[in-house]
This record gives structure tokens, C-alpha cells and sequence, in this order.
């Protein structure tokens, strides 16, 4: 596969794909959080939810242990944290400033 931009190849789409995002800096995969404006494009779907994760969550919702007071990225990350951990106890969240 090639890209007509530059003549750069690549023999896996998802490669082009990223190629043609670098050149263009547009993608299906667009934050429509107000704060953004409309051109905040990502390349990956994955990397639109960190951005959202990471951006746009109230810093009150971070996850944290109830148990060790370890803070996490989300809640699923502290599901899974309290699993391996501490799976004898009942998880409870908490949420830091509150």
C-alpha cells in the first residue's frame, strides 16, 4: 500500500493509516468535548478514550483504593487492581476529595 502524499509504502494498512495521520492530522476519531474546539482528531479510537480519560474526567472522580490508597488511571484499572490484590474483601471505591 502506498501513500500518493509522500510515496512512502507500508504492507499493513493499520501502518498507512497512521502515515497518512501524520500528513493530514484528521480521522474519524474526533473529540466533540466543547473544550477541544472541532479539530481535535486522533488516530486511533484507543488513544481518543485516553485523551477523553485523561482530559475530560473531573479530577474528583479519580479512582483510589480503599484498601491501599493506590490511585489509579479508572475504575476498571482499580477493578482489576482489586481483584488480584485484595480479592478476599468487598472493593470499595472512594473518591479522592471527596
Amino acid at each position: 500500500m502506498r501513500f500518493e502524499g509522500c510515496g512512502k509504502t507500508y504492507k499493513e494498512s493499520s501502518y498507512l493509516k497512521q502515515h497518512v495521520f501524520e500528513h493530514t492530522k484528521i480521522s474519524e476519531h474526533r473529540c466533540t468535548h466543547p473544550e477541544c474546539g472541532p479539530e481535535r482528531y486522533f488516530c486511533t479510537n484507543t488513544e481518543l478514550k485516553w485523551h477523553i480519560d485523561r482530559a475530560h474526567r473531573p479530577k474528583q472522580e479519580t479512582p483510589i483504593c480503599s484498601m491501599c490508597h493506590r490511585i489509579f488511571e479508572n475504575s476498571a484499572m482499580l477493578r482489576t487492581h482489586f481483584n488480584n490484590e485484595h480479592s478476599v474483601h468487598t472493593p470499595v471505591v472512594r473518591v479522592l476529595g471527596v
